[in-house]
């Protein structure tokens, strides 16, 4: 099977995205779960998409690691409350596209 591509994306909330354009947060939490290392795998970037406001521009994220957490409570792409494994996506803002 052919690589896709090197762009995975991804809808968030729309505090999620704001606060990853203001680079107040560098990472993403997502559940660990088969769907979203399958979707990552031999991905560069992650496009970012607002889901509450799909007017705002998709940005596009350089995917510098992820990482395997356990452990504490944190937030995930819509805010909520993650227990249990994640991936944590350590991401840098190259620039906005269309």
């Amino acid at each position: 099977i052919p690589m896709a591509g090197a762009n995975a994306h991804q809808h968030v909330s729309d505090r999620v995205y704001e606060v990853l354009l203001n680079k107040t947060k560098t990472e993403l939490l997502v559940q660990r779960t088969d769907y979203y290392i399958n979707k990552l795998k031999g991905k560069k970037y992650l496009i970012i998409e607002n889901d509450e406001k799909p007017e705002k521009p998709k940005a596009r994220f350089l995917i510098q690691s992820i990482n395997e957490k356990t452990g504490s409570i944190r937030e995930d792409i819509y805010g909520q409350t993650v227990k249990g494994l994640d991936l944590r996506i350590e991401l840098k803002l190259r620039q906005k596209t269309r």
